[in-house]
């Protein structure tokens, strides 16, 4: 997944006390976890390879060559303790084929089919670092194939002039992050489901490797968020629900609640109006469970400016607040 380092403070008010008291501040935080999608230059190197030796300079030739045979070979042979390892927890593949192995000056093995003395077909490409089975054309990745890097990462999927395209699985080990879905050209493009070590998922739509339209995203804690995205971030018209049931919807920028919206508590209490960078700036009308409310201006998430005060069965009031105090009634 492209990047994604919105950790941001939600402050959200707990309490409301218009008489004297100012505001006390509720910290939040909203944390969208993100995966930069690599794999150490893997793809690069092997398809570096590939394309390095269809001129064929560096490959024995296939018919005169002592180091190339044809019979039944054993593709674990030739490949690293440390690809064995990952393969063996993976999905089975035959390792067991009727090919020519092929071995590079760099000690790199070509062990798959050949057309017009060029690599096309099925295939195994093996170096000590990277091993990468499935179809090639002219030694390039094109079509169904598996890539997978020594220290664990791995790549199944659909290719194209290789580059992951098409639908395909990325996992990255040392995270435990994992992707299933649409990619074009070696980014994320279309809709996929991201899925995290602690449980997080998120499932959304992705242009040049990020997170951007419609996206619903589960954190590890029970929080939930279902809206719009853009560059990773959430942005747009969004739904965000907390594990103890408060919930916002509306306006969203970088993460942070921004513009319009409503937020609402599981006492009944309701706030509608403008939020800036997390906090109630502009004009809002605080609801209280009881029918006690408050419309009017606010700043850096409290009272600031001029409201008026309705309390059930009592006169309505306009004063003036400031930093979350009031300081005077208007008559």
């Amino acid at each position: 997944m492209g990047n994604c380092n919105c950790i941001n403070n939600i402050d959200e008010q707990h309490h409301l006390n218009f008489l004297d008291q100012p505001v006390k501040q509720e910290n939040e935080q909203i944390e969208c976890p993100g995966m930069e999608i690599t794999m150490n230059n893997c793809e690069q190197a092997i398809q570096g390879l590939i394309r390095g030796y269809l001129t064929r300079k560096k490959f024995k030739s296939k018919k005169s060559s002592p180091q190339s045979t044809n019979e039944t070979v054993d593709v674990k042979k030739y490949l690293p303790e440390s690809i064995i390892g990952i393969l063996d927890t993976m999905k089975e593949i035959d390792t067991l084929i009727d090919g020519e192995v092929v071995k590079t000056d760099d000690d790199t093995y070509y062990i798959g089919q050949w057309k017009n003395k060029k690599i096309t077909g099925t295939g195994h490409v093996i170096q000590k670092n990277a091993y990468y089975h499935g179809d090639l054309k002219d030694g390039i990745m094109n079509g169904k194939g598996m890539l997978v890097n020594h220290n664990g990462n791995w790549y199944i999927g659909s290719f194209s002039n290789g580059k992951y395209h098409g639908y395909g699985e990325f996992f990255i080990k040392e995270s435990n992050y994992k992707y299933e879905g649409d990619w074009e050209y070696g980014k994320q493009k279309g809709n996929g489901i991201e899925k995290w070590q602690d449980g997080a998922t998120c499932k959304a739509e992705f242009i040049d490797g990020v997170k951007c339209g419609l996206g619903e995203f589960a954190w590890a804690d029970g929080s939930r968020y279902k809206g719009e995205f853009h560059m990773n971030h959430i942005e747009g018209i969004g739904h965000y629900k907390w594990p103890d049931n408060r919930e916002y919807k509306g306006q969203w920028q970088n993460s942070k609640m921004h513009g319009k919206g409503v937020f609402e508590w599981p006492d009944g209490r309701i706030y509608e109006g403008d939020y800036v960078n997390d906090k109630k700036e502009g004009n809002g009308v605080f609801t209280w469970d009881n029918g006690k409310k408050y419309d009017g201006q606010w700043k850096d998430g409290k009272q600031h400016g001029i409201g008026v005060l309705y309390e059930p069965g009592k006169k309505t009031k306009k004063g003036e607040w400031k930093n979350g105090k009031r300081i005077k009634w208007i008559e």
